[in-house]
């Protein structure tokens, strides 16, 4: 009679709460040894040499290979995929709204959260927002404001640096970026492949006359937006646009001593000589009708004002008139404008001279020095009539204007 063999216990299988999890690779090799050591106890018991002829080290030797390559075998298996945990079942809370009859409120089983935690993104974009408002800061502080847009935006200039082991050229400095900026500190670039020396907003539709370091004229679409257009070569600095925003007057270059004074018509799109030679012509500003241009000449051997009408008359001089260049600047003399910084109301023409602040009448009867330092910036309180200016101490200053019939 066969003697039954007991079917070797799995001691690893009872203990489920402290084996393994299934598919871990301990979980396979503690179930791939017990299952040997159940088959070897097994033949023992029986009395079955199952290795005749082989000592204990070598029979132990192939035991391990053995175990090694089913390891290696098993665990090239992909692991079993775990059990789904229980889903709690999610309990729906009405508001109650003040019509309604039932006094449960949300209140009582989910107190809300005072501050409810930010999402990843959100937390990521807030960090986000943050460091381009303080790369924006540190962008402005080397800035220029340069005009102020019609939809009440800055128009801001970002110098270039110059190239690392080049020294800058004294007759071309390296130019500016322009940059729109909201009140509130977002910058939109306007022209980043275009290197400017100076730019004049349309005081109507916002567009953006630029005039490149190579004294290239480039316009701009509404807003500043769309791309720089060319307009004309060799034309001077510090362009201006009537009232309307349809006339746009600069100097183009005639030669190294004469320029010629051009009205450029956006409607026509066609070019006008008001002037087709003058020495030394520069910063043209239209009056407030649009019907007469003031500009900087040097016919006299002096940088004076000038007036001409857009019906072709003769050009008025409206500064240093009588004086001529001897040995050195009289003591009468009245500086022009400097770098394009002019704002012409009413009669009165007032500008910054770079060492002084000036305000000239238009019609040529007198000027009238108001400050010994260059302002900081200036405005009309009352156009024409009263005008205001910060100097570098911070100290505002008025001055009231005489009404002239």
């Amino acid at each position: 009679m066969k003697k039954s063999l007991k079917e070797p216990t799995r001691p690893f299988e009872k203990r489920e709460a402290s084996s393994p999890p299934r598919g871990s690779f301990c979980y396979r090799a503690l179930c791939l040894s017990s299952s040997c050591f159940s088959l070897w106890d097994g033949a023992q018991s029986q009395g079955k040499n199952m290795f005749q002829g082989k000592s204990r080290r070598h029979l132990l030797a192939a035991f391990v290979v053995f175990c090694c390559i089913l390891l290696l075998w098993w665990g090239r298996q992909p692991p079993s995929a775990p059990s789904p945990p229980n889903k709690q079942r999610l309990r729906i809370i009405r508001a109650s709204t003040p019509s309604s009859s039932s006094s449960h409120t949300p209140h009582e089983d989910h107190p809300p959260h005072r501050h409810a935690p930010k999402a990843p993104n959100a937390r990521w974009q807030a960090q986000l927002r943050k460091g381009i408002r303080a790369l924006n800061k540190e962008l402005l502080k080397g800035s220029q404001v340069w005009g102020k847009f019609p939809n009440g935006n800055y128009l801001m200039a970002l110098r270039q640096p110059t190239p690392q082991g080049q020294a800058e050229h004294p007759e071309r400095p390296q130019g500016f970026r322009l940059w729109q900026v909201t009140p509130r500190g977002a910058m939109t670039p306007l022209s980043l492949e275009l290197e400017v020396g100076s730019a004049q907003i349309d005081p109507k539709n916002g567009r953006v006359a630029a005039i490149t370091p190579d004294q290239e004229l480039h316009l701009s679409g509404p807003q500043g937006q769309g791309p720089f257009a060319p307009i004309a070569k060799e034309a001077g600095y510090f362009p201006s646009w009537d009232a309307k925003g349809q006339r746009l007057a600069f100097s183009q270059k005639i030669d190294m001593i004469s320029q010629k004074l051009q009205i450029y018509d956006l409607q026509t799109r066609q070019f006008k000589t008001l002037l087709a030679q003058e020495q030394g012509l520069a910063q043209p500003i239209w009056s407030p009708q649009g019907d007469e241009v003031i500009y900087i000449s040097t016919r006299t051997g002096l940088a004076s004002l000038w007036k001409v009408s857009i019906s072709q008359a003769q050009p008025q001089q409206l500064t240093n008139r009588g004086l001529t260049l001897g040995q050195g600047l009289p003591p009468s003399y009245v500086p022009p404008p400097h770098l394009g910084r002019q704002s012409w109301e009413g009669r009165w023409l007032v500008y910054d001279s770079s060492d002084s602040f000036w305000a000239v009448q238009t019609d040529g009867k007198g000027q009238k020095k108001l400050a010994d330092t260059s302002p900081i910036r200036f405005q009309w309180l009352q156009p024409g009539r009263v005008v205001e200016w910060t100097l570098s101490q911070s100290r505002k200053n008025q001055a009231t204007l005489p009404i002239f019939p």
